[in-house]
């Protein structure tokens, strides 16, 4: 099977994904998948400084794999989720 890569898809829905679907929908997604996706948006933007972009890149990463950030974090994205739904 192979994997295929999606890059700058943005969909918006007007009521819970699984209405909008017309059955169930469990998307699971992790704070360190956050915290890799934020380090390769701040890696392709144009706007944030080179000299600036490695450093912020290595401490993203760093806190992606913190098992503490890991735990906590994962907990931290359910809770803020639940207040914008």
């Amino acid at each position: 099977m192979r994997a295929i890569t999606v890059q700058g898809l943005h969909q918006e829905f007007h009521g819970p994904v699984g209405a909008v679907a017309g059955r169930d929908i469990n998307v699971q997604i992790s704070f360190s998948e956050v915290l890799n996706k934020l380090a390769e948006a701040v890696e392709s933007d144009p706007k944030v400084p080179r000299e600036e972009k490695r450093s912020l890149i290595e401490r993203l990463k760093s806190l992606a794999n913190n098992e503490w950030i890991r735990s906590i974090g994962t907990a931290v994205l359910a809770d803020v989720i639940k207040k914008i739904g």
